[in-house]
């Protein structure tokens, strides 16, 4: 699927570079194998690479296309011809656009600026290297190395029958039965690869939005080492020691159902377990605890089933099964954990436990006179019967004069009769006027 993937992505570039007339790509690369040992994807990349950089120097139309294509083609003969892999060759002849001509040497071209000036005289052009335009350039070096390489030419079709050669096309057409079953095959998983897509943008969100998948993760590669808060792991870990070290064949049918039944009770007693302590844990605990039971039940189900058939796959799920059974363990402790600090807090002294200081606070059920801007605490209502009144002197006079309105006293000169007596009997009666000074 990656070379059909290839071929998608490359005929983007072609349709782009070539624009309309990418249907001459089309018929060059239809024929590419047999022509130039070139499969369909070396020649759509080779040419769609000389393409855009003819277009960059503003050559386009059939001039540009004409160009690619013919150096395309001799990236092929010269492979052959020299016996170099193809990628040698066509860095080699993108030195025509680049200017970097030394890896041309190698095929005994010399494209020194003296070299192209007298290839250009003996073409009639009379204008010296600097007075070109960056295309005439271009178009200078392209037809000094068609000059160069005219041996090369059409060397790969003379001698495809040759030993390189044949290898070549059984490669190239290999390559290119492999990205046409990769085309079928992309057409049938491309619905499936935007389900994962969707389920790993979703766990991504998941991840961005909580973190937790960091904890999971992590939980998982420390169980992986060892589950040491577990006594099943020292029983999983050494069957799998005895797999990796036996391999055989008849000992892992024999191990396998063992295996399985090691993990499904020690998957069992963790669940019992998690149930227990479910209550307690958070919503990150449930999360990472919910899938370590997932993993763990699944490689176990598949164990159960033999879906391993050799040591090495059994150990690895042996291993995943410890890490699953582990994020339970630690998801599980970690509850408990936090609750035990919970209980600790229960038992911490209260204030009502706390012994203070007595401060000298006065008591006022005896009463007080308070002058003004004198503040002070104290303590108000500690008389063991009766009602106190704390008021300002002001409000006390109020109530007594309303006191004595009930009782029919009035403001000025009253008569007030006192009778005196003395064992029983009443001696006086003395009866005198208040002077309103006394009043």
């Amino acid at each position: 699927m990656s070379l059909a993937s290839d071929i998608q992505e490359v005929q983007n570039v072609v349709d782009t570079s070539f624009g309309s007339m990418s249907n001459q790509v089309e018929d060059f690369s239809r024929n590419s194998i047999e022509q130039f040992g070139m499969s369909e994807l070396a020649a759509k990349q080779t040419a769609g690479r000389y393409m855009a950089m003819t277009t960059s120097i503003g050559l386009t139309g059939q001039a540009a296309t004409d160009m690619s294509l013919k150096i395309t083609g001799l990236t092929g003969d010269m492979a052959s011809f020299y016996n170099v892999s193809q990628d040698v060759a066509s860095t080699a002849l993108a030195s025509i656009w680049t200017g970097e001509t030394e890896s041309l040497k190698q095929f005994g071209i010399i494209m020194t600026q003296t070299n192209l000036e007298a290839f250009a005289m003996s073409q009639g052009i009379n204008k010296t290297w600097d007075q070109l335009t960056q295309a005439e350039q271009v178009q200078l070096c392209y037809n000094y190395v068609l000059s160069q390489t005219s041996l090369a030419q059409g060397d790969f079709a003379k001698t495809s029958d040759s030993w390189a050669n044949q290898n070549r096309i059984l490669s190239e057409t290999t390559n290119a039965l492999s990205a046409s079953i990769g085309e079928g095959l992309m057409d049938s998983m491309t619905p499936l690869l935007e389900i994962v897509n969707d389920v790993v943008s979703s766990l991504y969100d998941f991840q961005e939005s909580t973190g937790l998948l960091d904890d999971f993760f992590t939980i998982l590669i420390s169980g992986a080492v060892g589950l040491l808060t577990y006594k099943v792991a020292d029983a999983i870990a050494s069957v799998t020691v005895s797999i990796m070290e036996m391999g055989g064949v008849a000992m892992i049918a024999n191990m396998q159902g063992g295996l399985a039944a090691i993990s499904f009770g020690a998957l069992i007693a963790a669940l019992v377990k998690l149930a227990n302590a479910w209550g307690s844990m958070n919503d990150g605990e449930k999360v990472v605890a919910v899938l370590g039971a997932v993993a763990a039940a699944a490689l176990t189900a598949a164990l159960a089933v033999g879906a391993f058939q050799s040591a090495l796959t059994m150990g690895i799920a042996a291993a995943a099964i410890v890490a699953g059974i582990a994020a339970i363990m630690i998801a599980i402790n970690s509850a408990n954990s936090r609750m035990a600090k919970f209980k600790n807090l229960d038992s911490m002294p209260t204030l009502a436990d706390a012994r203070l200081p007595r401060a000298n606070v006065p008591r006022l059920a005896t009463g007080a006179v308070i002058p003004p801007n004198r503040e002070f605490m104290a303590v108000l209502g500690d008389q063991k019967s009766g009602t106190n009144i704390e008021a300002p002197m002001g409000t006390i006079k109020q109530g007594v004069r309303e006191v004595m309105s009930e009782m029919g006293v009035t403001g000025g000169p009253q008569q007030i009769t006192v009778l005196m007596e003395l064992d029983r009997r009443q001696i006086g009666r003395v009866v005198y006027e208040l002077n309103k000074s006394e009043s």
